[in-house]
């Protein structure tokens, strides 16, 4: 998912899942058991970690979030088979979540994981040809209707180190469990809920020649692109704000994100402004645009709820399906 031309699923970021003693209670045979015999944590994130699977094990977990913050969180954890590098969707799951200090971890909270995958609720083909404004021919590639993340909404009470274990039954009657380490930082790089929006002014349809030197979908919406950011906090309406690069993006989720995003339109026409911001601002080099860098992401694609008042409601980073948008949406439209 970042922003660096590198597949998500491809180069497969996942968190080293042997490296994790979690230990319910303080209790080392447990840690063993768990992590392969690891004895001592190894701090990870989803940005540095290489793919590290036990030969026992037949699956691996991949970290699908850009930043956890002490507070409410979405947590987003995809799940591989490690012999195929393939996807495993649709299985039941069930999240446990511990602190993890001086190589030991204590069991804090569980939750059940919900397998959310939007290019299957988009129903788009996994790669799309497209020109582009300057007339070459692209290739958009979307996510297969099976890669997907499984999530839960989880709450943190400090910063730290943390691990979590999923504990699974597949489809085709397979079970497992998986463990990941990740980080938990004391507050957002990120505008986050209950902050005030950046009241950003992103060129518009009327500002270019071309909604393509804007929006990098096959089929643009010009919909989209007709009113700022600060203008849309400015009447008063609550505004979904997609950050998202159909055709160059690194995670494969934009092209079903816009695609669920156009979905709802209809739904909240006049109560809810609906805005896209592509990620780049020039295409050849994929030089980042002015406001992508000015709510401070790095990677896509990202969404915004931000209530009529400019405040930021809710926020969703990578797979995301229309029914968390729509259920955010509840929330604020009139």
């Amino acid at each position: 998912m970042r922003v660096d031309g590198s597949r998500w699923w491809a180069t497969l970021a996942v968190v080293a899942m042997t490296a994790l003693a979690v230990a319910c209670g303080g209790s080392s045979d447990e840690a063993k058991q768990l992590t392969g015999g690891a004895a001592t944590a190894q701090p990870a994130t989803s940005a540095t970690a290489e793919a590290q699977a036990t030969p026992a094990n037949p699956f691996a977990p991949v970290i699908a979030f850009a930043e956890q913050i002490v507070g409410s969180n979405r947590f987003a954890l995809g799940l591989l088979d490690s012999k195929t590098n393939t996807p495993i969707p649709d299985a039941q799951m069930k999240l446990r979540f511990f602190t993890v200090e001086n190589g030991q971890g204590t069991l804090r909270f569980e939750a059940n994981a919900t397998f959310r995958a939007p290019a299957r609720e988009a129903g788009l083909a996994s790669s799309v040809p497209h020109t582009h404004v300057d007339g070459t021919l692209h290739t958009h590639s979307n996510a297969e209707a099976d890669v997907g993340v499984y999530t839960a909404q989880v709450s943190y009470d400090r910063a730290g180190q943390w691990g979590v274990q999923a504990i699974f039954a597949t489809p085709d009657g397979r079970q497992g469990q998986v463990t990941a380490a990740f980080q938990v930082l004391e507050s957002s790089k990120v505008p986050n809920v209950g902050q005030p929006a950046p009241r950003s002014r992103q060129p518009l349809l009327k500002d270019v020649k071309d909604i393509a030197e804007i929006d990098s979908a096959v089929t643009p919406d010009p919909a989209l692109h007709t009113i700022t950011i600060a203008d849309a906090i400015a009447s008063g309406k609550p505004s979904l704000v997609m950050f998202a690069t159909p055709g160059y993006c690194s995670s494969r989720f934009c092209g079903p994100s816009y695609e669920i995003v156009r979905g709802l339109m209809p739904k909240y026409s006049g109560q809810v402004h609906f805005i896209h911001v592509e990620v780049y601002k020039e295409f050849v080099k994929l030089t980042p645009s002015d406001t992508f860098l000015e709510w401070n992401l790095r990677t896509e694609p990202w969404f915004f709820i931000v209530d009529g008042k400019g405040i930021i409601s809710a926020r969703f980073d990578g797979a995301t399906t229309g029914a968390e948008l729509g259920a955010a949406l509840s929330q604020v439209a009139p």
